[in-house]
C-alpha cells in the first residue's frame, strides 16, 4: 500500500512538473508575441515620425526659396531623397546627390501627371534631367556644393524665389519616400 502511495504521489507530482513547464513555455511565446508586436509597432511609429519632415510637402504649395532651401538641405551624400523641380519653362531636373534615385525613375508611385507647361511625365527618364555629382550635363543651375545656384532669370530652370510650387512625394516598391517632386503653379 505504500509503494502504491508513492508511486501515486510520483505521478501526481511529475504530472504537476508537465502543466508547470507547458504552462512557462506558453507564458514564453505569449510574451515573445507581445515583445515583437510592440517592436514592430515602435518600428513603424519611428519610420512615420522620420517622414513627417518630408511628408509635410505632399499637395502643399511653397515658394521657390523653400524649393531651392530644400535641394540645398538634401544635397547630402547618405541622403536617398531627390528633389525634383518643374519650372513653368519647361525644365524638369532631378537633384539627386549620388544619381540613385534617377534610376529609381520609371518604378517610383506618386507621379504627378505632368510638369508645369503641362506637359507629360508619364515617362520620367525622357523628361526629367538628373543633376547629380555624376551626370549633370548642360544643367546651368547646377552647383557641386549646394546641388543648385542660380540668381539668373534667364538661365533654363531657373527658381524664381517668389513662384509657387505644389509638392508630391513619390515612393519606390517599399514605401520609403525617395523623391519629392515641385510643379511650379
Amino acid at each position: 500500500m505504500e509503494v502504491v502511495l508513492k508511486a501515486l504521489i510520483l505521478g501526481v507530482s511529475l504530472l504537476i512538473v508537465v502543466l508547470l513547464i507547458i504552462n512557462a513555455i506558453s507564458v514564453q511565446k505569449t510574451s515573445k508575441n507581445i515583445f515583437d508586436l510592440g517592436m514592430d509597432l515602435l518600428t513603424s511609429n519611428t519610420a512615420e515620425l522620420s517622414e513627417t519632415g518630408i511628408t509635410q510637402y505632399n499637395n502643399a504649395i511653397i515658394d521657390g526659396s523653400r524649393v531651392t532651401e530644400l535641394i540645398k538641405s538634401y544635397w547630402q551624400t547618405d541622403n536617398s531623397v531627390a528633389v525634383t523641380v518643374c519650372t513653368k519653362d519647361g525644365q524638369n531636373i532631378m537633384y539627386d546627390h549620388d544619381g540613385a534615385t534617377y534610376q529609381l525613375l520609371g518604378s517610383l508611385n506618386g507621379m504627378p501627371s505632368a510638369d508645369a507647361k503641362g506637359q507629360s511625365l508619364a515617362n520620367p527618364k525622357s523628361s526629367i534631367r538628373q543633376a547629380s555629382l555624376a551626370s549633370h550635363a548642360e544643367i546651368e543651375t547646377y552647383d557641386e556644393s549646394n546641388g543648385y545656384a542660380s540668381s539668373n532669370p534667364s538661365v533654363k530652370g531657373y527658381i524664381n524665389m517668389n513662384a509657387q510650387f505644389k509638392g508630391s512625394i513619390q515612393r519606390d516598391s517599399n514605401n520609403t519616400i525617395r523623391s519629392i517632386i515641385f510643379v511650379q503653379v
